[in-house]
């Protein structure tokens, strides 16, 4: 009994230590299909551990109530359920991917406001005059928060810039994460090129589908100007999203 308790505890143990790793890759040790074959193991020790000892229950006894030893089985039985829930529905990557939708979709209304505004205006919101050569300048990377921008009017974001007093913002999305960078920070930047150059908005993804979507990764230098060409270099198949090695998810119009 005391060794399939201890048994029942280790692989408790051990699926602990895998769901921390499905947070920290860099101590993951084991593959999925080692792990769910534990799993599946244990599971049937836990069920058989059960079944045991409610028999002997039964058979010592008609009191009623659980002892520690069929507590203890319960425990571990919910806990390897647990575990198998976590497993596969992966909670981390879904706040992960759903973090990167609000960013990708925020990089697509921002691009829209854009195109708008220069419709309704004849110009950018950090462009200085509205004859065609300057209209549309190019702009070097700047946060969605940046006054050149047109969302905010300041650096606190207090009061609301160009793009929303006209209308093609809400006043709601001064308070975005996107644009206060608490959960990821949007960069946006355009080449030469008036009107007819693309203007980007761009951000780091921390998803794997994200990270996945090769063709709209690219790799960028925020601290440095927009590249003349308008083009932007793609996105390595090494890349490893760690500190400074990182890609960018791009949409631009």
């Amino acid at each position: 009994m005391v060794m399939n308790l201890c048994l029942v505890w280790l692989v408790a143990l051990l699926l602990f230590g895998y769901m921390l790793s499905l947070k920290m890759s860099w101590i993951l040790i084991l593959p999925r299909a080692v792990v769910l074959r534990v799993v599946v193991w244990g599971e049937h020790i836990i069920t058989n551990l059960g079944v045991q000892m409610l028999n002997e229950k039964r058979l010592k006894t008609k009191d009623a109530g659980f002892g520690v030893g069929e507590l203890t089985a319960l425990i571990g039985f919910l806990f390897i359920i647990a575990a198998v829930l976590v497993f596969f529905v992966d909670p981390i990557e879904r706040a992960r991917k759903h973090r990167d939708d609000r960013l990708d979709g925020d990089a697509q209304v921002v691009l829209a406001a854009l195109s708008e505004f220069y419709v309704s205006a004849g110009r950018a919101p950090w462009a200085l005059s509205v004859s065609p050569k300057e209209a549309f300048p190019a702009l070097s990377w700047k946060s969605l928060k940046q006054v050149d921008v047109g969302i905010c009017a300041d650096e606190d974001c207090t009061q609301a810039g160009a793009l929303v007093t006209s209308g093609k913002l809400p006043e709601s999305f001064l308070t975005h994460e996107s644009v206060s960078g608490r959960s990821g920070t949007i960069y946006i930047g355009k080449g030469q090129g008036g009107s007819a150059s693309p203007t980007y908005t761009c951000f780091v993804p921390e998803s794997r589908f994200y990270r996945a979507r090769s063709g709209q990764l690219f790799r960028i230098n925020i601290d440095q100007e927009f590249p003349k060409s308008g083009v932007l270099g793609s996105c390595p198949t090494t890349v490893s999203f760690v500190e400074e090695d990182v890609c960018y998810k791009c949409v631009y119009r």
